[in-house]
């Protein structure tokens, strides 16, 4: 295998380099997964926000701050055309 060469990682690169460098590789390098797009990105909004709601001091954290970072990242990563259709199955 050669060499790769990233000019930036960010924050979400960086942590999946380092839960697993195979995996980092197959999906960020080489843009192959074996979950579908729906699943990972959904996985990736659940992570974000269960993240921003334990970096949050212990008296700012409620159900309200949570539905706020629902909808926030929701609307960010998340279309509604990726998800299969009865017809596709599922």
């Amino acid at each position: 295998m050669g060499w790769v060469t990233i000019k930036t990682l960010g924050d979400d690169q960086i942590e999946a380099f380092m839960r697993c460098p195979y995996r980092f590789y197959h999906g960020w390098i080489k843009g192959k997964s074996s979950q579908p797009e729906w699943r990972m990105r959904v996985q990736y909004v659940v992570n974000r926000i269960v993240k921003n709601f334990y970096t949050l001091p212990q008296n700012k954290r409620s159900s309200l701050q949570v539905l706020e970072q629902i909808e926030k990242y929701w609307k960010s990563f998340i279309r509604s055309d990726i998800f299969p259709t009865r017809s596709q199955g599922i």
